[in-house]
């Protein structure tokens, strides 16, 4: 099998928590042809964004009935429908970045509303972003004409009604994390590269280093959240915006917006790599077993145990552990399918390639061949403002998180030697210390006679090195 065409297909199929008849009968309830392949089956998570709230109730009824509730019942009277639509997601497609599943289907509403209105929704779908931003809403918009104004002026009291209306619609979202983006823009799907001479906001320059090098990196976005705030707290009636672009790019500028986003925690961003590998074995699990039903109410049980914890993080590791452990799934790998394109390796390093220090959360990503693995919370942290991600060890691109995999051989090495840095290769899967492979005394003896080979005779210390690792033969 193209092992290639195998994992572009094994990041088209969603992992999710049902079988494949539930998923074809829940794709009949709201509308969808069952499709011919097992691959296209009839719910995907963008189609959840798509829908009315009403259609979203039945999905959640038929869920219900089916004992696959594993969060919290929701009040469907206070939430409105991307909640309900995001929620869903969550149980279906646990650790599937939602806001991935937003930018997709914003796109298809756009373009609805471009037929329908005089006001053309901007394309923020086109916007360079990663999972680490999840796009709230527009706070504020305005058409420019530079032959009258100068000066862009802004009222505070629109935008302290839109970020009131922001927060009410994402009430559950934590508001210590929600920034303020500014874009320009030369039509509604033309955004404009912010090279900035200047930049003032109520007469204090905003523009530095970081944001030019975050510019440079390939976002198009200037982040003025802690001006904004500031503007608002002083109380006063206008914020005024005095913007100098290079080469007098500013009078190629139509319109300038403020949208809200909220920047993902690093630690949720990993809590959601665990739960996605762990996702995906239990979908491996649920259409192997002899009793994919049974399988399934484990792993709700399992789900449900993980909604009920207070630390995410460390039970969303439990979670992975038991998944993969042969406990619950016999013969299957993280890593399984891509074994023999690994290159050949004697040691695995357990010390991040970036910061120098132990690895906690060891990822790499659906391309890598290599074994060794970087730690997913520096990685992230690195790359918060990076718009191009690449695995700082073989350098391959990383789209996106969908092609991450927590590793769970070297989760589990990680726990079993806390005070080991690397790790021999025995056989596939298997991974020993150096005391394991050689045995204390072999170890200082093959020490010794590297330290002595260039002024003794060869044959000795070869036949030597050939005693001590007979009992691994």
């Amino acid at each position: 099998m193209n092992l290639t065409l195998y994992k572009r297909r094994r990041l088209r199929q969603k992992p999710h928590i049902l079988t494949i008849e539930q998923s074809r009968e829940l794709g009949q309830l709201v509308g969808k042809k069952v499709l011919k392949h097992v691959a296209d089956q009839g719910l995907i998570p963008i189609n959840l964004f798509r829908l009315r709230k009403k259609k979203l109730e039945m999905i959640y009824k038929y869920l219900f009935d089916h004992q696959l509730i594993h969060d919290k019942q929701p009040i469907f009277e206070s939430l409105q429908t991307h909640q309900l639509a995001e929620y869903l997601l969550n149980i279906i497609y646990p650790g599937y970045p939602a806001c991935k599943a937003k930018n997709l289907a914003y796109t298809d509403y756009r373009l609805c509303r471009e037929k329908d209105t005089e006001l053309i929704p901007l394309a923020y779908d086109y916007v360079p972003t990663t999972e680490v931003y999840e796009r709230l809403d527009e706070l504020y918009r305005m058409n420019i004409d530079w032959k009258e104004n100068t000066t862009i002026e802004i009222s505070i009291c629109t935008l302290k009604r839109a970020i009131d209306r922001i927060r009410a619609a994402n009430f559950m979202k934590p508001f210590e994390s929600i920034e303020y983006h500014l874009y320009f823009w030369n039509s509604p799907r033309t955004l404009l590269k912010p090279q900035c001479k200047s930049l003032c906001l109520n007469g204090q320059e905003i523009w530095s280093e970081k944001k030019e090098k975050i510019i440079a990196e390939g976002f198009m976005h200037i982040n003025i959240t802690k001006q904004l705030e500031q503007s608002i707290t002083e109380k006063s009636k206008k914020i005024k915006l005095d913007i100098k672009l290079a080469n007098n790019d500013e009078y190629n500028i139509n319109h300038i917006s403020i949208s809200a986003v909220i920047k993902r925690p690093t630690q949720d961003l990993v809590r959601d790599l665990y739960l996605q590998t762990a996702t995906e074995c239990i979908a491996k699990s649920i259409q192997t077993s002899l009793c994919p039903l049974d399988t399934q109410q484990i792993a709700i049980h399992l789900l449900k145990q993980y909604q009920e914890s207070k630390d995410k993080l460390k039970s969303s590791e439990n979670l992975f552990l038991t998944c993969l452990s042969n406990t619950f799934n016999k013969n299957l790998s993280s890593s399984e399918e891509d074994d023999d394109e690994d290159e050949e390796e004697d040691m695995v390093s357990l010390v991040d390639p970036v910061s120098g220090t132990r690895i906690q959360h060891p990822v790499k990503s659906l391309h890598c061949k290599h074994r060794s693995c970087f730690d997913a919370a520096i990685f992230f942290d690195r790359n918060a403002d990076i718009k191009l991600w690449h695995c700082p060890i073989c350098l391959v691109h990383i789209k996106n998180t969908e092609e991450l995999r927590v590793d769970y051989v070297n989760k589990v090495a990680l726990a079993q030697y806390p005070q080991e840095e690397k790790l021999f290769v025995l056989q596939k899967d298997t991974l020993l210390s150096e005391a394991e492979m050689f045995g204390e005394n072999e170890t200082i003896l093959i020490q010794e006679d590297l330290k002595h080979s260039l002024i003794q005779d060869d044959e000795a210390p070869v036949q030597k090195r050939l005693r001590t690792l007979t009992h691994v033969m």
